[in-house]
């Protein structure tokens, strides 16, 4: 894994079962650029541990996975993102 995936996969294993899903989608930055991402959602909040400092502008989510599911994405050798492969 690298890029944007571990940390929020990183920190859902800190909150335990709080965190409401794992999301990968795609965020626009302040400065306008568009890139794949991941974050959590808890309690209907977006929780972006990549990027606290400049949050993004906005976000386009796609698949979410609940904590468990998740959990189990931890324990896969797939490929991160999955996204891509939720789509095909």
């Amino acid at each position: 894994m690298d890029g944007y995936w571990p940390p929020p996969l990183n920190v859902l294993q800190t909150m335990g079962s709080d965190a409401d899903a794992y999301v990968e989608g795609w965020v626009v930055s302040d400065r306008g650029l568009v890139f794949e991402h991941a974050w959590l959602e808890m309690d209907g909040e977006i929780v972006d541990p990549t990027l606290y400092e400049h949050p993004a502008r906005h976000y386009v989510a796609g698949p979410r996975w609940t904590y468990t599911d998740a959990i189990a994405l931890l324990r896969t050798e797939d490929q991160l993102p999955r996204h891509a492969q939720a789509v095909l």
